[in-house]
């Protein structure tokens, strides 16, 4: 009956575990659909990290948007374009852009990559029922 109630224990424990971790990434979601900056993007996407999400999309790819591991990240690695007619160019570059349509383009490209991944990765979160 004690190991039992072990299984019950640690079932729970890691259900709310789980349960936390569903709420935190809600929150950030709604935090980087906040986002008014390039430099509140960055914050947010580091924060995502340090709050122990893995999410590979998200992370280091050489010739990919985020071109160094997330805790050596800054606007001058991440690399947005190639979308609407758009050259690649760095995160510090269209944030200093006077193109106001090609930089919210950018910023729209970036701000989404970070809400897509996050949804995804909280959608598989609340549809995993272990055993």
């Amino acid at each position: 009956m004690k190991i039992l109630n072990n299984i019950q224990h640690l079932l729970f424990a890691e259900k709310k575990k789980k349960q936390k971790k569903i709420v935190l990434c809600q929150q950030l979601i709604e935090e980087a659909g906040n986002c008014t900056s390039f430099k509140q993007l960055l914050a947010c996407q580091q924060r995502i990290f340090s709050e122990g999400f893995s999410i590979n999309n998200l992370n280091y790819k050489p010739k990919g948007m985020f071109r160094t591991t997330v805790t050596q990240l800054t606007l001058d690695s991440v690399y947005l374009g190639n979308i609407c007619g758009l050259f690649i160019k760095s995160a510090r570059y269209w944030e200093s852009s006077k193109d106001y349509v090609a930089r919210d383009i950018c910023f729209r490209q970036w701000q989404n990559a970070i809400i897509a991944n996050l949804s995804t990765y909280c959608n598989t979160l609340e549809n995993d029922n272990p055993l």
